[in-house]
């Protein structure tokens, strides 16, 4: 049996596992498994790889993407450019390789709003810091736009949440949620936004898909932007790790 999981704390709000299975059961692929290993520590991983070799390829995710890097032999180009992975493949020898499929799931989605084209010159704010937020910001970029990150906390070049105005809202096209905030089971949290001067016709999309509709996309949509939640992207970058482990 060829074993496949996804890494992460907490999992409770996780569909990896059950589109897994239901790829399995459709596909006829009857030799594999996909489990969820919900470890509170990276150290947790560590250990957890030594000791189960039958392993051959994972997902990660919240809180990991960017802890994993050292647990992996090699990287991907695009994950060693981005900072961060959310795929480890094993290869011959028992040597760990790390990707991105985050990145090419972003882009896919994207394409389902707007082509390429479309979104080139424009700007972008993105509402996070995290290992996700690295992946969608590489994407803007390879599209030719213009993104600023937004944080609690911000570092050099980012944004303080506090001092979001309406002028810097209404030049902005793009807005990506790429916090956990609204994820099940805190579904009524959502970035705080100066929610009335998001800017009318732009695009709002959430990484969350869980549940279908985050609160910062139900405000979003209020205010007349055109929404989309993360379940094109999960999908998108599901069927890019399989294709990596089966590569």
């Amino acid at each position: 049996m060829k074993k496949y999981g996804l890494v992460g704390f907490p999992l409770s709000h996780s569909f990896s596992a059950e589109y897994f299975s239901a790829k399995f059961e459709k596909e006829g692929i009857r030799d594999c498994s996909y489990q969820l290993f919900p470890f509170r520590e990276i150290s947790e991983l560590e250990t957890f790889l030594n000791e189960n070799p039958d392993i051959l390829g994972l997902n990660i995710t919240i809180p990991y993407k960017v802890a994993a890097l050292k647990l992996v032999q090699e990287v991907d180009s695009v994950a060693a450019k981005i900072g961060a992975i959310n795929v480890m493949k094993k290869m011959n020898g028992g040597s760990w390789k790390g990707y991105n499929t985050d990145y090419y799931g972003f882009l896919t989605a994207l394409e389902i709003l707007e082509p390429p084209e479309f979104w080139k010159g424009k700007n972008a704010l993105i509402l996070g810091t995290g290992g996700s937020s690295m992946a969608v910001a590489e994407a803007l970029s390879a599209l030719g736009m213009k993104a600023k990150k937004v944080s609690r906390t911000p570092g050099k070049d980012e944004l303080d949440y506090e001092k979001l105005t309406g002028r810097m809202l209404k030049q902005v096209c793009l807005l990506v949620n790429c916090t956990p905030l609204g994820m099940y089971p805190n579904i009524r949290a959502a970035p705080r936004l100066p929610w009335e001067e998001l800017p009318k016709g732009a695009y709002a999309v959430d990484l969350i898909y869980n549940p279908e509709k985050t609160l910062f996309l139900e405000r979003s949509e209020k205010q007349g932007l055109r929404v989309q939640n993360g379940l094109p992207m999960l999908i998108a970058q599901a069927e890019k790790s399989w294709e990596i482990w089966n590569s």
